[in-house]
Parts: C-alpha cells; sequence; structure tokens
C-alpha cells in the first residue's frame, strides 16, 4: 500500500515523508522533485511558463507514472487533489495523509517550490468520500 503526504508548502512533507519511509520500511518518492528533475526547471518557473494547469498536467502525468508503484511514502502538494484525476488516481492507488502546520512554521519555512496554492480542507469535504484524509500536525507520531 502507498501512504500519500499531501499538505501546503513549508507543511513538513519532505521532512516527515522520508522519516516514516524508514520507520514503516518503505521507499520515499517526492513527486514535486520529479517534476523538476523531468521538466529540468523549478516549480516556479513551470508555474510562470505554463500557468497552474500546465503544472497540474505535469503533476497528473508524474502520478500515472506511479500506478504501478507499491509500499511507497509520496509526498505531494496540497494542490494536486484539486485536479479530479489525480485524486480519483491517488485514491485507488493508497491513503492519503493530510500534514498541517501552523502559521508560524509554514511563515518560516524555506524549503520548497515559491506558491501556495493550497485551498482550505473544505474544498475537498464533498470529493473525498470515504477515503477522507486525516489531517495531522507536523510533529505528531505516526
Amino acid at each position: 500500500m502507498n501512504i500519500f503526504l499531501v499538505g501546503s508548502r513549508g507543511s513538513g512533507k519532505s521532512t516527515v515523508g522520508p522519516i516514516i519511509a524508514k520507520r514503516l520500511k518503505l521507499g520515499y518518492i517526492d513527486l514535486d522533485a520529479r517534476i523538476v528533475e523531468e521538466a529540468g526547471r523549478s516549480i516556479r518557473e513551470i508555474f510562470a511558463a505554463e500557468g497552474e494547469a500546465g503544472f497540474r498536467k505535469r503533476e497528473r502525468e508524474a502520478c500515472v507514472k506511479l500506478k504501478k508503484v507499491k509500499d511507497q511514502v509520496i509526498s505531494l502538494g496540497g494542490g494536486a487533489l484539486t485536479d479530479p484525476e489525480t485524486l480519483s488516481l491517488v485514491k485507488r492507488m493508497g491513503k492519503f495523509v493530510w500534514l498541517r502546520a501552523g502559521r508560524c512554521v509554514v511563515g518560516q519555512s524555506q524549503q520548497g517550490p515559491s506558491y501556495d496554492l493550497q485551498p482550505p480542507e473544505s474544498h475537498f469535504d464533498g470529493r473525498l468520500g470515504r477515503t477522507r484524509s486525516h489531517p495531522v500536525s507536523t510533529g505528531t507520531a505516526l
């Protein structure tokens, strides 16, 4: 089973993901890092050149490439689930956990892409159905 970590920039996905993967003896994949590597440019540059729609398309395509991946912890940006196809794919591929960080933590974060398109969690309430995520504050032991 795959575990998807979802959250806005600075919520701790890239920090917590490898720790969870190690504890559970799973692999770790940072989807944003894969997108950056394949595109040969930063997320900020992708957004500037292609807009949000272009980035979401790249995100969806990166998820499709992971369809056969098993036993991984996979970090996704919070906006990934705004795309219905990506949400459907993620729900079929595993479970997801929503990481939340306090405003002071997010404000201090210097890592990750320079954008924050994270909608409030209520945006997903109607679409998550039975696989609704369980928000976890960064630092909470799993």
